[in-house]
């Protein structure tokens, strides 16, 4: 019996003549093609599996191959949702920050050979870079993100609207540029003869701003002042859902004032009430689970963006709710895609947060 193996993306049909007159068909790649879009895998600093929910099928795959010497390193990501520019708003990423990068993953042509300009529209550059593999940091690495950077490839790196540090030092920070989103940005490799060899396409809908201070380390704060200085420099608090996807997990009849807290499984003090809505489709567990249109289900665990977002390990939402008892309670999300709240544990009060704020604000949680 012949043997079919169909793959998903445009491919030419090729006879191989087999013993017996058996002929087996396979799809052999007409053209280059990204393959995966890699972005940082981590979901929290010990990439520990109970912070990592399972990928969802077409969405993201945790793929790795294996050096000669045994390592491996990662090569999944993202799959391609689109290549049709009318439905670019698909792909990844939604979501965008000053100094955040991807990988795109290439078969079929040697990106190297290419010309890749950078594109910018409304304020934001993507600006993009070959580079190779380093073998000798590879079999070194301390994370898999690190894998990720000195595995090398095609890199795509954001930059717009960003706080100076004299801004995150301050009360009173003064405006920050408001960048134009919503068009899409197509990444193109040229040859030498200008003909455009791959593309890639993704349209941003949300930009954040991230305060830090003037020692480039994380600010915590209590809310009103957070979100005030977001209000200062003309953005907004982000809602839940514009930050995560994991599910609620407290039945408010059961723990009506949201206070237990479990070392090992942070963010379990998201209850489950209509006014309190993360992204959907929802996670399988309490964490962000890997997805396109919020954002660390995104980009995942921020400590890897070294530069980025320092230290962070908590923002604030502007989501809040009334305990039975009265206690109004505002939300915040951890690095790992947790929902949690100010809370007492006996000793101390976690009442403080840092600030990532967002454009367009998003609009106001209804009011209780």
């Amino acid at each position: 019996m012949p043997l079919l193996l169909s793959l998903p993306f445009s491919w030419d049909l090729y006879a191989l003549p087999r013993d017996n007159n058996r002929t087996d068909a396979i799809m052999l790649s007409s053209a280059p093609f990204v393959r995966f879009v890699r972005a940082n895998p981590e979901s929290n600093v010990d990439n520990e599996d109970e912070f990592a929910p399972s990928p969802l099928p077409g969405v993201w795959v945790d793929k790795y191959e294996r050096m000669d010497n045994g390592d491996e390193y990662f090569r999944g990501g993202f799959y391609v949702q689109s290549t049709d520019p009318s439905s670019y708003e698909l792909n990844f990423p939604s979501t965008g920050l000053n100094g955040l990068h991807f990988y795109l993953d290439i078969a079929g042509v040697d990106p190297s050979t290419l010309n890749w300009p950078p594109v910018s529209h409304g304020g934001i550059t993507a600006s993009v870079a070959v580079l190779p593999t380093d073998p000798n940091k590879l079999v070194d690495f301390e994370s898999v993100w690190n894998e990720i950077e000195w595995a090398g490839g095609v890199q795509v790196t954001l930059t717009g609207p960003v706080a100076t540090e004299s801004q995150g030092g301050s009360d009173n920070p003064g405006p920050v540029a408001k960048p134009t989103l919503g068009e899409a940005f197509e990444i193109v490799g040229y040859d030498d003869s200008g003909n455009a060899v791959i593309k890639y396409g993704f349209v941003l809908k949300k930009w954040f701003v991230y305060r830090y201070s003037i020692d480039n380390y994380q600010l915590v704060d209590e809310y009103s002042s957070q979100a005030a200085w977001c209000d200062s420099i003309g953005y907004g608090m982000p809602r839940i859902k514009d930050l995560t996807n994991a599910k609620c997990n407290v039945d408010p009849s059961v723990d009506d004032d949201w206070t237990h807290w479990d070392f090992k499984n942070f963010g379990v003090m998201f209850p489950c009430r209509p006014r309190l809505e993360s992204a959907k489709p929802h996670s399988s567990i309490y964490f962000a689970q890997r997805n396109i249109g919020s954002f660390f289900p995104e980009w995942g665990y921020q400590d890897s963006y070294y530069g980025v977002m320092s230290a962070s390990r908590s923002v604030w939402t502007s989501d809040f709710d009334l305990s039975k008892s009265g206690k109004l309670k505002h939300f915040s999300v951890l690095v790992e895609g947790g929902v949690y709240h100010d809370y007492f544990d006996g000793k101390y009060v976690y009442d403080k947060h840092e600030a990532f704020c967002i454009y367009p604000p998003s609009p106001p949680p209804p009011p209780l």
